[in-house]
């Protein structure tokens, strides 16, 4: 057989290296896209625009000293390491530098499944790329826990006397320590004591069955445990336990002094309450994360029960559970990202500096070599398949997180010239209107409601909150809008939970919160109760004088498909029906009789597009669907006839028709359009009116800023 060349050598190590590389960067792509799966799909809806606010505004010195305790850390335990596998004998002890990476890898990996069996990751980097053998890695492994364990009581004995001495602790604390104190015991018992007897029994059970010839997992089985007692034999009589013991404590202060950084880090800008919280007891809640995220429960990352844990010992400390949850959740979220990045990086260079596996694996007896070229060539090309599964992983993670909407309020713009030519032609459209327009528009940075007048056409800024104003709608007499406010700062449009329903006195200006958790509101036709989508699939109607708040309509009570989502509702009381778009579960638009006549179906699907609408009589109802000459244009059909009829698609630039709604003398239509875009929350959208009969060309903008103008409502005086 030809020697290869050096040469060939060092393609084949260069090849094989870019493999290695290839095969990171798919990997590290992939968590990534279940990273971010993880964060946009497991919280609920309601919760989840604030935890997004929370984990995109951190205080970001409280992230970097957490980083700083994390590779302290990090160096500490592969001190520890190195220390365990030198007292159990191991031939060849790594490096510290390759201690290190092996540290910061086991931290990445030790999430990945339950139960702490990620842990075994430590294992099989010593053992199969670093040539150190497998019963030392296992002592090493195991001997690594005990301390753990036992610095970790060492830690929280102080932690409980000092509650105590507070007059703040509880016998739950002192059952904790117990329990942990005595696993600790038992854990050493056996380790040190188990593992040589475990050794002794398989030995005696396999010469009892020398002669029937014992199984081969008995004879390795046999050999592995001897090995562990010996190495754990040795280093119980190594002397290193006081070296190991403060190593150990070590490892467990940075840990939590870098988990109290990562959790200040949230609650220090947004939780004051939770920000008072002393070092003492946040240990508590760690331990309870820690002791829920090593439960054999399928987690991803340990998402979940590491929550479920801490916001439990913060609820028995007394402090809010819903804040709690959410502050763990935004801080784990950040140690992840940090864990994770410092374990690819890891990897990484861990991979690339591997050169060769030091046990060799034989091929099968019966199978052909594979000639060296086609080796590398099948390897190369699953490497690439791994890279290209993980970028398709996270582009598609990308794609489905833009659902979401904008995660941060859009630039507020600025004013456009109104030409002398635009302004004669508004007034003469609304000259001869008494009334009022009133729209959305984050002109003056987060969205607000603002009103125009008529025929004065004085712009005025109805709302001030922080929190994004929106769907705002006239009530029946004129002197109040109804309209829903963000629970955070910034919620998009898309999202259907996180909103409250908000009354406007337009006399005084006096703001009354109608209802928790509602969302695109409208007024009974009598003016007496507001109806609103409530949880994305709910039409709720609020009594406005007693409160009271009736179910009208749901999935459960209408027979529609369970996860359909109820948009934009409109109820006509003349046609007793609601005028809904359906989305998640179905896609359509769709009337549902409050009371439908016998042998009659409540939910009547009348095609697609959205906002469906009732016109102010019943008589007819209006939508948004594709077809224009920017895509959107806006249609009507009657309820009893499958056919939509164009009603009206701008000539001009802004052609992109959203948010039609008629006035309340049903003689205009006010909408938006925008030249470009369609998303609700950032697209450049104008507002205009148009007389209804008119050419569409002589639709009217109303509104000249760069901005995002939407969900307009008119007020005619004197209709009806």
């Amino acid at each position: 057989m030809p020697v290869p060349s050096k040469d060939g050598v060092g393609r084949r190590r260069l090849g094989g290296i870019a493999v290695r590389l290839l095969v990171a960067a798919g990997c590290s792509l992939l968590i990534l896209a279940a990273l971010l799966g993880q964060l946009t799909a497991g919280e609920a809806g309601a919760e989840l625009p604030r935890l997004v606010s929370l984990v995109t505004a951190p205080a970001w010195s409280f992230v970097l000293a957490y980083l700083a305790c994390t590779l302290a850390q990090t160096a500490l335990r592969g001190a520890r390491y190195g220390v365990l596998l030198r007292a159990a004998g191991a031939a060849a002890v790594p490096a510290r530098g390759w201690l290190f990476l092996v540290a910061a890898i086991r931290n990445m990996l030790i999430d990945l499944v339950p139960a702490r069996l990620g842990e075994l990751g430590y294992v099989a980097l010593l053992n199969r790329g670093l040539a150190v053998g497998a019963a030392a890695c296992l002592s090493s492994l195991a001997i690594s826990f005990l301390f753990d364990v036992a610095a970790l009581v060492a830690l929280l004995l102080p932690c409980i006397a000092a509650q105590f001495l507070a007059g703040t602790g509880a016998l739950w604390m002192i059952a904790g320590g117990s329990v942990l104190a005595a696993g600790a015991s038992v854990a050493a018992l056996l380790l040190f004591g188990g593992a040589p007897l475990a050794a002794r029994l398989i030995e005696r059970h396999r010469r009892a069955r020398d002669r029937d010839h014992a199984p081969r997992y008995v004879t390795a089985l046999v050999t592995i445990s001897g090995e562990l007692a010996r190495a754990l034999e040795t280093t119980r009589k190594a002397g290193v336990t006081g070296r190991v013991f403060a190593l150990s404590i070590g490892v467990r202060s940075c840990k939590y002094l870098g988990l109290y950084a990562a959790l200040s880090a949230i609650t220090v800008p947004h939780f004051p309450a939770l920000a008072k919280v002393p070092l003492a007891q946040t240990v508590f809640a760690f331990v309870g994360a820690e002791s829920f995220a090593a439960l054999p429960v399928p987690a991803l990352f340990g998402f979940g029960p590491y929550e479920a844990g801490s916001t439990l010992v913060l609820g028995l400390l007394g402090f809010s559970v819903a804040e709690a949850a959410l502050a763990m959740t935004a801080a784990h979220v950040w140690t992840q990202l940090c864990d994770y990045g410092l374990g690819l990086v890891a990897l990484a260079g861990f991979i690339a500096l591997v050169r060769r596996p030091p046990v060799a694996l034989a091929a099968p007896a019966a199978a052909a070599p594979m000639p060296a070229s086609r080796r590398s060539g099948a390897r190369l090309a699953a490497a690439v398949l791994v890279l290209v599964c993980g970028a398709a992983g996270l582009g598609w993670e990308l794609l489905a997180s833009r659902k979401l909407g904008a995660l941060s309020p859009p630039a507020p713009g600025a004013d456009l010239d109104l030409s002398s030519a635009d302004a004669a032609r508004l007034r003469t459209l609304l000259g001869g209107v008494r009334g009022f327009l009133v729209w959305s528009s984050n002109r003056f940075g987060n969205h607000d409601i603002i009103r125009l007048t008529l025929p004065h056409l004085e712009l005025r800024r109805m709302t001030t909150d922080p929190h994004a104003d929106t769907f705002p709608r006239i009530s029946p007499d004129g002197a109040r809008v109804v309209f829903a406010r963000s629970q955070e700062v910034w919620v998009s449009q898309r999202n259907y939970l996180a909103w409250d329903v908000w009354q406007l006195d337009l006399a005084t200006g006096v703001e009354r919160l109608v209802a928790r958790h509602g969302n695109a509101p409208t007024w009974s036709e009598d003016g007496r109760s507001i109806l609103f989508q409530r949880g994305g699939n709910t039409v709720v109607q609020s009594d406005l004088a007693t409160g009271t708040e009736t179910v009208l309509f749901s999935p459960v009570l209408d027979g529609l498909p369970a996860g359909v989502m109820l948009e934009t509702p409109s109820f006509s009381s003349r046609r007793n029906a609601l005028a809904v778009t359906l989305r998640k579960a179905e896609r359509a638009t769709a009337v549902i009789d409050a009371a439908p006549r016998r042998g009659q179906q409540p939910v009547r699907r009348l095609g697609q597009g959205c906002q469906l609408t009732w016109s102010p009589d019943g008589g007819f109802l209006y939508f948004v669907d594709e077809g224009g000459r920017q895509r959107n244009a806006i249609f009507t059909r009657d309820p009893a006839s499958p056919e939509r009829r164009l009603w009206l698609d701008l000539p001009g630039e802004h052609s992109h028709e959203y948010f039609p709604r008629l006035a309340n003398d049903g003689r205009y239509l006010v909408f938006a359009a925008s030249a470009a875009g369609h998303e609700h929350d950032t697209a450049d959208y104008e507002i205009f009116v148009w007389r209804v009969g008119d050419d569409a060309a002589d639709a009217v903008r109303v509104s000249y800023h760069s901005g995002n103008d939407c969900w307009p409502d008119l007020y005619v005086r004197g209709a009806g």
